[in-house]
Order: structure tokens, then sequence, then C-alpha cells
């Protein structure tokens, strides 16, 4: 929290003799006050958590907080942990909703009113300085991430000395990309960009580690996150932060998550090389839309990612050696899976067995079947690499 805010939030507590918390538009915590009286629970889980959330979150939203213009009350719900009444100050720009200004109680008399008012108006004009550095700061920082991974080599070796001189995502020993891909011309249910929806998803996931090491740069159908790390990358923090990411823009709208995937680079010594990183991203969405993944990292999934960066959105029927293209009709979507589980265990039919759930001698039935019907040895190593890699690619094309 920066000092003005506070100080002001502090004056206007002891003022008033009563608690006073400032969230933003999200109610994430950005601000509280000493206590006067007997914390609840909501005052506590958000003092505990920075954040409210559940029910709770749920009661304030479906009263219409984001269009509340005047100073609102807040009853007490005792079964969600609001234990006493609040009043809410909106803080508004003339153009947004900047965050909410909250005071324990409601028996407050014109005095106390005006003194609420006047700090709620003081604490959105400090909101607005910030809102506006910050979206100043980040529009420079979106333009040099975007040169960052752009292909001539001359660009980005100025992106990254731009970004050095302006201190911006400096002091980490490895980046990683995360590249947060969407079906291309959605829009979100209220018809937002969905590039906006994925910004309102960062900013609200990137707490702890990530919240002064994270850069974004949107796009209509992909948008780019970098992540830095002062220390050796931790996948798992990675990987937790991007489905938090996910979460939200479920959260936000449901509609735009389910055709979301986000794909996971590798970690890199340079600012320089983080287009190698965003590269990775976006194979690995390929082999999450593929296999229906929410997140997928490049570096879990070597076999997958290499048919990903090998196979593009396409590739002419007439291409295909014939007897390939003649199993698409001929063979049952089982048999497919079949031969390709069987595959995938290196030709061991037990273990085929145990991963599809039958006997055996059903698996030894139905290869020695398929390779009658369509005259494909699977004793063959060339056969059995075309014909494995055929079956892995189907995903990547459907996809």
């Amino acid at each position: 929290m920066f000092e003005p805010i506070q100080e002001l939030i502090e004056q206007t507590a002891a003022k008033l003799h009563r608690s006073i918390a400032v969230d933003d538009p999200e109610l994430a915590l950005l601000g509280s006050s000493t206590h006067f009286e007997e914390v609840d629970e909501a005052r506590l889980s958000s003092l505990v958590g920075r954040k409210i959330t559940g029910p709770l979150r749920d009661y304030i939203m479906d009263q219409g907080a984001k269009n509340w213009r005047q100073v609102t009350f807040v009853s007490a719900r005792p079964d969600i942990g609001i234990e006493r009444d609040r009043l809410c100050f909106p803080l508004r720009s003339r153009y947004e909703l900047l965050g909410f200004m909250w005071i324990i109680g409601k028996d407050l008399d014109e005095e106390s009113l005006a003194i609420a008012a006047e700090a709620a108006e003081r604490i959105g004009q400090a909101l607005a300085r910030r809102a506006q550095s910050q979206a100043d700061s980040e529009r420079e920082s979106e333009s040099l991430i975007s040169d960052l991974l752009s292909a001539h080599a001359l660009e980005r070796l100025q992106a990254a000395r731009f970004m050095r001189e302006r201190k911006i995502m400096v002091g980490f020993e490895e980046y990683v990309v995360l590249a947060v891909a969407m079906k291309v011309d959605l829009r979100s249910s209220l018809g937002e960009p969905p590039e906006d929806i994925v910004r309102r998803a960062v900013a609200a996931a990137k707490t702890g580690r990530w919240q002064d090491a994270c850069a974004f740069s949107p796009g209509a159908s992909q948008s780019t996150i970098v992540l830095g790390s002062r220390t050796s990358t931790s996948y798992e923090a990675v990987q937790s932060f991007a489905h938090r990411i996910h979460e939200e823009v479920r959260r936000l709208d449901k509609k735009l998550a389910a055709e979301t995937t986000i794909g996971i680079g590798s970690a890199q010594p340079h600012l320089e090389t983080i287009a190698e990183s965003h590269a990775q991203a976006l194979v690995a969405v390929k082999v999450g839309r593929a296999y229906r993944r929410k997140v997928t990292s490049w570096s879990d999934n070597p076999t997958d990612v290499m048919i990903g960066a090998m196979v593009g959105h396409g590739y002419d029927d007439w291409l295909i050696p014939r007897v390939l293209r003649r199993l698409q009709v001929s063979q049952s979507e089982s048999t497919l899976q079949l031969i390709e589980t069987f595959l995938d265990q290196a030709g061991n039919a037990i273990r085929t067995a145990e991963e599809l759930n039958i006997h055996r001698t059903t698996v030894y039935y139905r290869i020695n079947r398929f390779q009658e019907t369509t005259g494909l040895d699977l004793e063959n190593g060339s056969t059995r690499l075309v014909l494995h890699l055929w079956l892995r690619s189907r995903r990547f094309i459907d996809s």
C-alpha cells in the first residue's frame, strides 16, 4: 500500500473513531486502519487473505456494487461473515470505478459523514493518480514486451536495453513466458474484448511473489505474460499462477474461459532470449488445445511439443500416404485409440490392456485384426514410427 492513501485512511479512522478499509474494484485490499471495534469475520478474512472472496464477494457484487455512485448502506449478514452493518463510499474518477471505502457501522452524524466523504474524495483522487501512472507505465511495458518478441534481433536487443534503462523487469535471474490464447473473434458476455478480461484476470492473480515480477502484453486472440524470478524458476509456482489466471478468467466470463488455453515456455536467462520461451509457450498452447487442458507446460510434454512444433494448422490429404488416409474411414475410433495406446506403451500388450482396462487377449486379437485389414506390419520399426506420428498428430489438426 503506498503511503498517501494509508495516511488518509489512518487519519480519517482516528477522526471518526471507526475502522476503515479500502478495496480495489475487484475487492482486493488496498489498505486498512487500526481497529476501533471488535473485528468481524468479513474484515478478518479480508485482512488475512488480502481479498474478499466466496459468498461474501458474491453478496456485495449482487447488490450492484460496481454501479454504486453514492454512499451505500450494506446491512449485516452474519450467515456469510458480515456481522456488522457497513457504509460503503464508492471511489470513482470521471471515467471509472477505482475502489471502495468501507466504514464499519451506520450511525454517523452529519459532521462525520462530511469527514468521511471528504476522505473518500481525496483517496479517490490519489487512486486516480496512481491508476494513470500505472496505465502510462503499462503502455510502455506492453510496447517493449511486444518488441522483445520481434523476429528481428536488433529490435529485441533495443527493447531489452530500454527496459533496463527504465527499470522494467530487471534484477531477475530467469524469465518465463506464458501465452494466454483464446479462439479468434470471441467477445465477453458483456461485449468486452477478451484481452481486457485477461488483463483483469492477470491483475487479480498476480499476488505474492509475482506482484512486482510480472509484465503483460495484450492481444485479441493471444496475450503474453512475462514472469521474472530472482532464483531458479519454480515451475510449480508458475503453473499455480497460470491456473489462477484461468480461474479468474472463468470467474469473469465462463464462456471465454472455456475457450482459453495457457501455455508455459521454458526459463530463459536474459530478456533478449524470452522470444524462445514465447515460441515454446505457443507450442504448449497447441498441445493444450489438442488434449483439452487449461494449462500446459512446454517442458513437461517433450513428445507432443515436438509434434506440435512440426505440425502446422493443417496439411493437404494428398500429402499423407494413402494407407494412413484410409484408416480414418476403415477403422473405428476405438481401434485407432487402442493402436495409439499400444504404440505409446512401446508395443507392450500387457500395459496396453491395463491402460485401457481390457483383457490382453482382446488386445492381441484387435492388433492382429488391424494388421490383417490394413496390411500394416506393427513389427516394422518404420511402420510404427509413421503410424504413431500420424495418430498423435491428428489431435493437433482437429484442435
